[in-house]
């Protein structure tokens, strides 16, 4: 009886931590939602964040065929490596600032006659204040900027986003995530934050939370088994020449939104506390470039992937 109770106890610690990562550590949803993964290891259990985090991820989608106004052009594969750093400033039991800085890259290729570009590059800015009423339940808002490219730059260069957030711990099973996020040069301009983490047992988590939905196993502190979905991309502009190279100028500095929806599974090993190493394969089943202002897209098949990322917390 005694082994199952700290079991349980420390199932409730990671399923808090999980829900806690979620709303401090989320950047701006249309910024970038290439979330750097998360160590619920690094958050104690009375839902406070760690004061300092790094973490860096790097993925690999293997190439496929773009789709171009219903036609197939060439192969185009994507590497990205998001470096990120979130900290916490304590104000006082109550308050709380958090800080997100995360730089992003993503090697996609040039593809003849076809809006791609090379490589997209952005940077975030986010922060925004954390009001936790009680034990149970906590309240956020975020405010975010964004450079959409790293050259080159302008006065349209800059994006802002905001959100309202939320976590309320409604038992010790579960946990619920609620909010809205909103940037009006995203695809998708507000976005609903609502999500659910249900401790099934003490090993076995069900996080159905954007961008990362899973099912986790974790028979010890150290290791953890998940299958899932991502959500990744990045909100971005074009460099002042893609147009040209492609014979319309409309693509020369055009904003746009990329999008990879990924399904596969992982694992993850926690050498300490405050250091784990994480890996997962699966398919890219819905990655697209969508320049909404200009009404046009440009779609891939699904392919293979892999990633492994490395978080550190202070």
């Amino acid at each position: 009886m005694k082994s199952f109770q700290i079991a349980l106890a420390r199932n409730l610690r990671q399923t808090l931590a999980a829900s806690a990562v979620m709303v401090f550590a989320l950047p701006a949803f249309g910024q970038t939602t290439d979330i750097p993964m998360t160590n619920p290891l690094t958050v104690p259990a009375d839902m406070k964040p760690p004061r300092l985090a790094a973490s860096m991820e790097a993925s690999t989608v293997f190439s496929s065929q773009a789709d171009y106004r219903n036609q197939k052009r060439g192969g185009s594969a994507a590497s990205s490596l998001a470096l990120a750093w979130n900290g916490n400033l304590t104000l006082s039991e109550q308050w709380i600032v958090p800080l997100d800085l995360m730089a992003q890259q993503i090697s996609l290729g040039e593809v003849p006659d076809t809006p791609v570009p090379d490589a997209i590059r952005t940077l975030s800015l986010n922060t925004g204040l954390v009001f936790k009423t009680r034990e149970d339940l906590m309240l956020m808002g975020r405010l975010g900027g964004t450079l959409y490219r790293t050259s080159g730059l302008g006065a349209k260069d800059l994006g802002l986003s905001a959100g309202l957030m939320g976590m309320w711990r409604y038992s010790p099973a579960f946990t619920y995530v609620f909010g809205m996020m909103f940037n009006p040069d995203s695809d998708r301009r507000a976005f609903p934050m609502i999500g659910v983490n249900w401790s099934i047992n003490p090993q076995l988590t069900l996080s159905l939370t954007l961008p990362r939905p899973r099912l986790t196993y974790q028979p010890n502190e150290h290791w953890s088994f998940h299958a899932g979905a991502n959500l990744n991309g990045a909100t971005f502009r074009t460099s002042e020449t893609m147009g040209t190279r492609l014979g319309d100028a409309r693509y020369n500095g055009a904003l746009g939104s990329y999008r990879d929806i990924r399904v596969g599974g992982g694992l993850a090993h926690a050498f300490t506390s405050s250091l784990s190493l994480e890996a997962e394969a699966g398919v890219s089943v819905n990655r697209e470039i969508n320049y909404q202002q200009l009404r046009e897209h440009v779609r891939f098949g699904p392919a293979p992937y892999l990633s492994l990322g490395v978080k550190f917390g202070f």
